[in-house]
């Protein structure tokens, strides 16, 4: 942390690396959710996707299809919408108010972006596939 003339620079600063922290783990909890659920088979067979998550990674790297986007989005805000109930409500109130700071984007939002970097970190398709679909 560097010291600025305004002693609230740094105070907003860790604040930031504290929402930030909190959107990636948050993001953690939404992944480790949809690996528990079989693929829908959306994507058909050849994929090889396993599970939701895998269909989610699949169309990150592969997408967008505009005609299931809002199908998406109906899957997967239950899911960040859970995540975000397990925050104290410290929590809650600071990255909210980091938010209103920011301009118009939610804490959904936020979470959904972290999401989109987990997806698009990982390697599809997923390289214990690759003795199977390589």
């Amino acid at each position: 942390m560097t010291n600025s003339e305004d002693p609230y620079d740094d105070v907003i600063r860790a604040a930031d690396h504290f929402a930030d922290w909190t959107y990636d783990r948050l993001a953690r909890k939404v992944v480790h959710a949809m690996q528990r659920f079989e693929a829908t088979g959306i994507f058909g067979d050849d994929h090889g996707c396993r599970t939701l998550w895998d269909e989610y990674c699949h169309k990150r790297h592969h997408g967008p299809h505009e005609a299931l986007e809002s199908a998406w989005d109906g899957t997967i805000t239950p899911y960040i919408d859970h995540a975000l109930a397990t925050l104290s409500r410290p929590e809650r109130d600071l990255i909210d108010r980091l938010n209103d700071v920011d301009g118009d984007r939610t804490a959904s939002d936020q979470v959904r972006s972290a999401l989109d970097r987990c997806a698009m970190d990982r390697a599809f398709p997923p390289r214990s596939w690759s003795s199977t679909f390589g």
